[in-house]
C-alpha cells in the first residue's frame, strides 16, 4: 500500500511540469519528466517516462547527444522494455518488495550502461557505480552492498560477468 501511495504521488507530481521528449532511438522510452518527489539528481523510469528531480539541470549535466546521456538512457530504456514486457503494476510491485528482483534488473540496466560508456571511450568509474549501486532501497531494504557491488562491476569490466539469458 505505501508503494502504490508512493508512486501515485510520483506520477501526480509530474503534471505540469517540464516534460523533454527523448529521441526515437530510446523508445519505447518516451520522455524525461521533471518530479519534485524524485530526489537527488538520480533518474527513475516508470513506464514510459523517466523522472528527475530538476530536468533542466539533469539536461544540463547529461546533454542530449553526449556518450553519458545516451548510456543512461539506454539503461532506462531497458527497464521500460522489461516493465511492459513483465506488465508495470506487477514489475513496480515486485520491484519495491523483493530485494533480488530489484538488484537483478538494476544489473541488468548497469550493465548496458556500462557497455555503452566502453563504446563511446568513457572509462567507468568502478568505486563510483558501486557507491550507486549500494544506496538502492527498497521498501524491503538495501538491494546490494558496497563490497558486492565493486565486485560485480569489476566482474563486467573483465568480461567474468554478462546478463543471464532469458
Amino acid at each position: 500500500m505505501r508503494a502504490t501511495i508512493l508512486l501515485t504521488a510520483l506520477l501526480v507530481s509530474g503534471c505540469n511540469l517540464p516534460v523533454y521528449d527523448v529521441e526515437a532511438v530510446y523508445r519505447p522510452l518516451e520522455r524525461i519528466k521533471e518530479s519534485p518527489l524524485r530526489p537527488g539528481d538520480g533518474i527513475a523510469t516508470v513506464g514510459v517516462t523517466a523522472w528527475v528531480n530538476d530536468l533542466e539541470d539533469w539536461l544540463k549535466k547529461h546533454p542530449s547527444g553526449s556518450p553519458v546521456y545516451h548510456a543512461i538512457l539506454m539503461h532506462e530504456r531497458e527497464h521500460t522494455v522489461r516493465q511492459l514486457a513483465y506488465g508495470l503494476r506487477p514489475w513496480l510491485k515486485r520491484y519495491l518488495t523483493d530485494t533480488d528482483f530489484m538488484r537483478d534488473e538494476e544489473l541488468k540496466g548497469w550493465y548496458i550502461q556500462i557497455q555503452e560508456y566502453r563504446r563511446r571511450g568513457l572509462q567507468p568509474n568502478p568505486e563510483g557505480i558501486a557507491k550507486v549501486l549500494a544506496g538502492y532501497r527498497n521498501i524491503v531494504g538495501q538491494m546490494i552492498s558496497y563490497e558486492d557491488a565493486l565486485r560485480w562491476v569489476q566482474d563486467v569490466l573483465s568480461g567474468r560477468w554478462t546478463p543471464p539469458a532469458e
